[in-house]
């Protein structure tokens, strides 16, 4: 595994809660070309572990960001004239969201995404809203 196999990928070191720094500082070494063979051999294992990882478990916004994203959502939905998709265009979001996203949460139908956190029922019917990670776009609705 060289770093340039790693090239398309950004890392964000502030969501590793241990040895932040370290770790970043490492990432740097490991892309340069200056650790040894056998520390780069264990940093690119450690560092696709960490990215499988973090796929799978993607960790949810706190409830106070999940707030704030939905006031948000609301706002930027009664500025925009509340505007609703057809229920078609609602289940079809909903089914890529559910068809394997990583920031789905099954259990409560709602996104991961630090810049969501919102429950997918309700947000998928809203035309001014869009995926954070741009599964789905906005849609043109109808007024309530």
């Amino acid at each position: 595994m060289k770093p340039d196999d790693f090239k398309d990928i950004e890392l964000d070191f502030s969501a590793v809660r241990v040895d932040r720094e370290w770790k970043a500082k490492r990432y740097d070494q490991w892309r340069a070309g200056e650790l040894s063979a056998d520390d780069a051999a264990a940093f690119a294992d450690w560092l696709i572990r960490g990215i499988r990882v973090s796929r799978v478990t993607a960790i949810e916004p706190s409830f106070a960001r999940r707030v704030k994203n939905f006031a948000g959502a609301v706002a930027r939905h009664v500025r925009t004239g509340r505007r609703k998709v057809s229920a078609e265009v609602a289940a079809e979001r909903l089914a890529i969201c559910r068809g394997g996203c990583e920031m789905f949460n099954s259990k409560r139908v709602s996104c991961r995404h630090k810049k969501c956190g919102c429950n997918l029922k309700l947000k998928t019917t809203w035309a001014d809203q869009e995926c954070p990670l741009s599964k789905w776009s906005k849609g043109i609705g109808s007024a309530n």
